[in-house]
């Protein structure tokens, strides 16, 4: 990109921003001048489906960063067409500590079933959470525990036949 290309993009960036009320009009030059430094010696590949990427995130740029969280916003984006771009799932997933939290917040038949689906699952006993362990050891109804027994058993024979599988695929190949 030319220097008249990257003053024009950077001028841009700045309005934005003040038009957002992200900057003050009194530091424009400066940042003007810090992302024209930037994009002449370190995004030297920038281009125009990036910049319309960065104007396009202004509204959600957060403020309070000052001018290093804008620069590396520019070091990070990509020039992949947004509608390319594949979903990325883990992002809609609560954090596990997010799990426990929900959990506390559910009543008694919401909490068994949900139990119930963990100690079911087909999964490493390692991936079931502590807090569902704990809540089954609380339990003071026996004929609960017993069926949380049973379940967990079916949990773990349904893993213990999907390693099996796996292990057999491994020795065909």
């Amino acid at each position: 990109m030319t220097e008249d290309g990257v003053n024009k993009r950077a001028q841009e960036i700045v309005n934005k921003l003040i038009v957002f009320n992200k900057i003050k009009v009194s530091v424009k030059n400066i940042w003007a001048e810090e992302i024209i430094n930037y994009l002449m010696n370190e995004k030297q590949d920038y281009n125009l489906l990036q910049h319309s990427k960065i104007i396009k995130a202004i509204p959600t740029y957060p403020a309070d960063e000052g001018i290093a969280q804008l620069l590396e916003m520019l070091a990070n984006v990509n020039s992949v067409p947004e509608e390319n771009v594949l979903e990325d799932k883990s992002k809609e997933l609560p954090p596990r500590e997010q799990w426990e939290v929900d959990f506390n917040y559910m009543n008694f038949d919401q909490q068994r079933d949900k139990v119930v689906g963990w100690l079911r699952c087909p999964c490493p006993e390692q991936a079931i959470p502590k807090f569902v362990m704990d809540w089954v050891r609380e339990l003071e109804d026996e004929s609960l525990v017993k069926v949380m027994r049973a379940n967990f058993k079916e949990g773990r024979t349904k893993w213990s036949e999907m390693i099996s599988v796996c292990d057999i695929a491994k020795n065909i190949e």
